[in-house]
């Protein structure tokens, strides 16, 4: 498995334009170069930051919202588990 998916990453870098030399150093450099930046991350700023939008405001308090509810659920659903048992006595 792991040969595999070592197979398709050098098939995937050689796909991509990566020199594929024995100099190790440059190719290194390539991949930090290509990892350094995601493609989403350049996108998201380039559509957001750039042009100046409050989205990425409302994208941060939104996604804070969320995730606090996810942490908090389980306790929620003790919380209702308890008073329901309380409430069947």
């Amino acid at each position: 498995m792991v040969g595999e998916i070592r197979a398709r990453a050098i098939m995937y870098m050689a796909g991509n334009g990566f020199a594929m030399n024995p100099n190790l150093t440059d190719q290194r450099t390539q991949v930090q170069a290509s990892v350094a930046r995601p493609i989403g991350e350049y996108n998201y700023h380039k559509k957001y930051i750039l042009t100046g939008s409050p989205d990425p405001i409302f994208h941060v308090c939104f996604g804070g919202m969320i995730f606090s509810y996810l942490v908090a659920l389980p306790e929620e659903r003790r919380h209702l588990a308890h008073a329901q048992e309380h409430a069947a006595h």
